[in-house]
């Protein structure tokens, strides 16, 4: 018995903290930015985008030549984050500019996809809590509105870009 109780202790130890949140936001053209609020004032050290395919509903089976259709994971772009971007960011997910890269060259976001948006730390020191979307989300965003998942309920919410800052701002205090 004890054994088990040290193993799980030690297991929950390893998890990485979340120390902010992640959005999804468009600009004036309409095209989808990624943003980050911060606890503190040190940002990520890169931001990821999955992308996951749907698993077919129970009713129907995935085709045997297209394996990817049964739900797994299609990949992962690692945007690095600028030196000095602050504890507020933002940038262009399908054409990182201003010091932002994209791993594997910018991004084509496809419809029929999901994809999970978070940051994360090189040292595992810690993470920001994603935010889960699919392409037709960006009809629901305007600018200055920024889509997250509320921490309590997990529910889609829309904020305004200032609400965002100060929810990131006060995500370490548990408010």
């Amino acid at each position: 018995m004890i054994i088990i109780l040290g193993a799980a202790s030690g297991l929950a130890a390893c998890s990485v903290p979340e120390e902010g949140i992640t959005g999804l936001t468009v600009d004036a053209q309409g095209d989808l930015w990624g943003a980050v609020a911060m606890c503190y004032d040190d940002p990520p050290d890169v931001v990821y985008l999955a992308g996951f395919r749907p698993a077919p509903a129970p009713s129907q089976s995935a085709p045997d030549d297209h394996p990817s259709l049964a739900g797994e994971e299609l990949g992962e772009v690692e945007y690095t984050v600028p030196r000095g971007a602050g504890r507020v960011l933002s940038f262009p997910l399908e054409a990182p500019a201003d010091g932002w890269v994209a791993s594997l060259g910018p991004p084509r976001l496809l419809p029929d996809v999901d994809y999970r948006l978070y940051g994360h730390t090189k040292n595992n020191s810690f993470r920001t809590m994603e935010v889960a979307f699919r392409l037709s989300d960006r009809e629901r965003l305007a600018p200055g509105t920024v889509l997250i998942q509320d921490v309590r309920s997990d529910e889609d919410v829309l904020v305004s870009q200032a609400e965002f800052a100060d929810r990131g701002k006060r995500f370490c205090l548990g408010t």
